[in-house]
Protein backbone atom coordinates (compact mmCIF):
# COMPACT_ATOMS: atom_id res chain seq x y z
CA UNK A 1 0.00 0.00 0.00
CA UNK A 2 2.81 2.39 0.94
CA UNK A 3 4.69 1.42 -2.24
CA UNK A 4 1.66 2.22 -4.36
CA UNK A 5 1.26 5.58 -2.64
CA UNK A 6 4.93 6.48 -3.15
CA UNK A 7 4.69 5.41 -6.78
CA UNK A 8 1.63 7.61 -7.19
CA UNK A 9 3.54 10.58 -5.78
CA UNK A 10 6.58 10.01 -7.98
CA UNK A 11 4.82 9.31 -11.26
CA UNK A 12 4.33 12.45 -13.33
CA UNK A 13 1.54 12.63 -15.88
CA UNK A 14 -1.41 14.93 -16.55
CA UNK A 15 -3.75 12.46 -14.83
CA UNK A 16 -1.68 11.95 -11.70
CA UNK A 17 -0.92 15.67 -11.48
CA UNK A 18 -4.66 16.34 -11.56
CA UNK A 19 -5.33 13.81 -8.79
CA UNK A 20 -2.49 15.04 -6.58
CA UNK A 21 -3.61 18.66 -6.75
CA UNK A 22 -7.24 17.62 -6.44
CA UNK A 23 -6.41 15.93 -3.12
CA UNK A 24 -3.88 18.52 -1.92
CA UNK A 25 -4.40 21.89 -3.62
CA UNK A 26 -1.16 23.27 -5.04
CA UNK A 27 0.84 20.04 -4.61
CA UNK A 28 1.71 19.42 -8.27
CA UNK A 29 2.31 23.10 -8.97
CA UNK A 30 4.73 23.46 -6.04
CA UNK A 31 6.48 20.23 -7.02
CA UNK A 32 7.08 21.64 -10.49
CA UNK A 33 8.37 24.92 -9.06
CA UNK A 34 5.26 26.91 -9.94
CA UNK A 35 4.60 29.54 -7.27
CA UNK A 36 0.92 29.51 -8.18
CA UNK A 37 0.65 26.35 -6.11
CA UNK A 38 1.26 28.33 -2.93
CA UNK A 39 -1.82 30.40 -3.70
CA UNK A 40 -3.98 27.29 -3.76
CA UNK A 41 -2.34 25.98 -0.60
CA UNK A 42 -2.76 29.25 1.31
CA UNK A 43 -6.40 29.56 0.24
CA UNK A 44 -7.00 25.99 1.40
CA UNK A 45 -5.45 26.62 4.82
CA UNK A 46 -7.22 29.94 5.30
CA UNK A 47 -10.59 28.49 4.27
CA UNK A 48 -10.26 25.48 6.58
CA UNK A 49 -9.24 27.72 9.47
CA UNK A 50 -12.18 30.05 8.86
CA UNK A 51 -14.53 27.06 8.55
CA UNK A 52 -13.30 25.67 11.89
CA UNK A 53 -13.68 29.07 13.55
CA UNK A 54 -17.19 29.43 12.13
CA UNK A 55 -18.18 26.03 13.50
CA UNK A 56 -16.95 26.95 16.96
CA UNK A 57 -18.80 30.26 16.76
CA UNK A 58 -22.02 28.54 15.65
CA UNK A 59 -21.79 25.94 18.43
CA UNK A 60 -21.30 28.68 21.02
CA UNK A 61 -24.23 30.61 19.60
CA UNK A 62 -26.50 27.56 19.74
CA UNK A 63 -25.62 26.88 23.37
CA UNK A 64 -26.17 30.54 24.21
CA UNK A 65 -29.62 30.36 22.58
CA UNK A 66 -30.48 27.22 24.60
CA UNK A 67 -29.57 28.90 27.88
CA UNK A 68 -31.46 32.03 26.84
CA UNK A 69 -34.62 30.02 26.05
CA UNK A 70 -34.42 28.12 29.33
CA UNK A 71 -33.97 31.34 31.30
CA UNK A 72 -36.59 33.44 29.55
CA UNK A 73 -39.13 30.94 28.20
CA UNK A 74 -38.89 28.07 30.70
CA UNK A 75 -38.09 25.62 27.91
CA UNK A 76 -35.27 23.08 27.95
CA UNK A 77 -34.42 22.82 24.26
CA UNK A 78 -32.75 19.63 22.96
CA UNK A 79 -29.10 19.67 21.94
CA UNK A 80 -29.95 19.19 18.28
CA UNK A 81 -32.07 21.78 16.52
CA UNK A 82 -35.44 20.31 15.57
CA UNK A 83 -39.14 21.22 15.47
CA UNK A 84 -39.04 22.14 19.17
CA UNK A 85 -36.64 24.97 18.39
CA UNK A 86 -38.82 26.11 15.49
CA UNK A 87 -41.95 26.33 17.66
CA UNK A 88 -40.20 28.26 20.42
CA UNK A 89 -38.82 30.66 17.82
CA UNK A 90 -42.09 31.16 15.91
CA UNK A 91 -44.64 31.41 18.75
CA UNK A 92 -44.42 33.46 21.95
CA UNK A 93 -46.06 30.73 24.04
CA UNK A 94 -47.60 27.26 24.10
CA UNK A 95 -51.09 28.82 24.22
CA UNK A 96 -50.34 30.98 21.18
CA UNK A 97 -49.39 27.89 19.22
CA UNK A 98 -52.57 26.07 20.30
CA UNK A 99 -54.62 29.05 19.11
CA UNK A 100 -52.84 28.86 15.77
CA UNK A 101 -53.62 25.14 15.51
CA UNK A 102 -57.32 25.78 16.16
CA UNK A 103 -57.42 28.51 13.52
CA UNK A 104 -55.84 26.09 11.08
CA UNK A 105 -58.24 23.31 12.12
CA UNK A 106 -61.27 25.55 11.57
CA UNK A 107 -60.06 26.20 8.03
CA UNK A 108 -59.79 22.48 7.33
CA UNK A 109 -62.94 21.40 9.21
CA UNK A 110 -65.21 24.48 9.45
CA UNK A 111 -68.35 22.56 10.50
CA UNK A 112 -66.83 19.73 12.53
CA UNK A 113 -65.66 20.74 16.07
CA UNK A 114 -64.78 17.15 16.91
CA UNK A 115 -62.46 16.91 13.89
CA UNK A 116 -60.94 20.24 14.90
CA UNK A 117 -60.15 18.92 18.38
CA UNK A 118 -58.68 15.75 16.91
CA UNK A 119 -56.50 17.78 14.56
CA UNK A 120 -55.12 19.84 17.47
CA UNK A 121 -54.55 16.74 19.64
CA UNK A 122 -52.47 15.14 16.89
CA UNK A 123 -50.20 18.17 16.61
CA UNK A 124 -50.01 19.36 20.20
CA UNK A 125 -46.38 19.39 21.47
CA UNK A 126 -45.30 17.49 24.56
CA UNK A 127 -43.64 20.52 26.13
CA UNK A 128 -44.67 24.04 27.06
CA UNK A 129 -43.05 27.46 26.97
CA UNK A 130 -43.89 31.09 27.42
CA UNK A 131 -41.58 33.99 26.71
CA UNK A 132 -41.43 36.54 29.53
CA UNK A 133 -41.85 39.49 27.21
CA UNK A 134 -41.76 40.13 23.49
CA UNK A 135 -38.34 41.74 23.76
CA UNK A 136 -36.79 38.41 24.77
CA UNK A 137 -38.91 36.60 22.18
CA UNK A 138 -37.51 38.82 19.44
CA UNK A 139 -33.99 38.54 20.86
CA UNK A 140 -34.19 34.76 20.55
CA UNK A 141 -35.31 35.13 16.93
CA UNK A 142 -32.29 37.35 16.28
CA UNK A 143 -30.00 34.75 17.83
CA UNK A 144 -31.43 32.03 15.61
CA UNK A 145 -31.14 34.24 12.55
CA UNK A 146 -27.45 34.79 13.33
CA UNK A 147 -27.03 31.05 13.87
CA UNK A 148 -28.45 30.33 10.41
CA UNK A 149 -26.29 33.04 8.85
CA UNK A 150 -23.19 31.32 10.17
CA UNK A 151 -24.51 28.04 8.74
CA UNK A 152 -24.89 29.69 5.34
CA UNK A 153 -21.35 31.03 5.63
CA UNK A 154 -20.05 27.53 6.38
CA UNK A 155 -21.89 26.14 3.37
CA UNK A 156 -20.33 28.81 1.16
CA UNK A 157 -16.89 28.06 2.60
CA UNK A 158 -17.25 24.35 1.90
CA UNK A 159 -18.26 25.17 -1.65
CA UNK A 160 -15.22 27.42 -2.02
CA UNK A 161 -12.94 24.68 -0.68
CA UNK A 162 -14.32 22.19 -3.21
CA UNK A 163 -13.83 24.72 -6.03
CA UNK A 164 -10.27 25.36 -4.86
CA UNK A 165 -9.52 21.62 -5.04
CA UNK A 166 -11.07 21.35 -8.47
CA UNK A 167 -9.36 24.47 -9.83
CA UNK A 168 -5.99 23.28 -8.54
CA UNK A 169 -6.48 19.86 -10.13
CA UNK A 170 -7.50 21.30 -13.50
CA UNK A 171 -4.64 23.80 -13.36
CA UNK A 172 -2.15 21.00 -12.69
CA UNK A 173 -3.60 18.87 -15.48
CA UNK A 174 -3.38 21.68 -18.05
CA UNK A 175 0.13 22.70 -16.91
CA UNK A 176 1.38 19.12 -17.16
CA UNK A 177 -0.32 18.65 -20.51
CA UNK A 178 1.26 21.74 -21.98
CA UNK A 179 4.63 20.99 -20.40
CA UNK A 180 4.69 17.49 -21.89
CA UNK A 181 4.32 18.75 -25.46
CA UNK A 182 7.34 18.86 -27.69
CA UNK A 183 7.92 22.39 -28.78
CA UNK A 184 10.62 23.23 -31.31
CA UNK A 185 11.61 26.60 -32.64
CA UNK A 186 13.72 27.07 -35.78
CA UNK A 187 14.83 29.92 -37.98
CA UNK A 188 14.70 29.64 -41.77
CA UNK A 189 16.90 32.11 -43.61
CA UNK A 190 15.62 32.95 -47.08
CA UNK A 191 17.10 35.45 -49.49
CA UNK A 192 14.27 37.91 -49.05
CA UNK A 193 13.33 37.24 -45.41
CA UNK A 194 13.91 35.22 -42.27
CA UNK A 195 11.07 33.02 -40.95
CA UNK A 196 10.57 31.96 -37.34
CA UNK A 197 8.88 28.55 -37.32
CA UNK A 198 7.22 27.04 -34.26
CA UNK A 199 6.61 23.27 -34.20
CA UNK A 200 4.10 22.10 -31.57
CA UNK A 201 3.45 18.37 -31.33
CA UNK A 202 -0.09 17.47 -30.31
Amino acid sequence: MITLFLTFLLVSSPGTSFLKSLLIPGYSQIKEGNKRGYVYLVMEGASLFYLFQSKLERDRMKEDARVFAYTNAGCNLPADINETWNLVERYPSFDAYIEYLYREARQYYPDDPEAQDQYVREKIPSFSWEWNGFANFYTFQDKMSSYRSIGNRMTALMGFILLNHLASGIDAFISEKIGSKKVKVSLHHLPERTDLVLFYKF
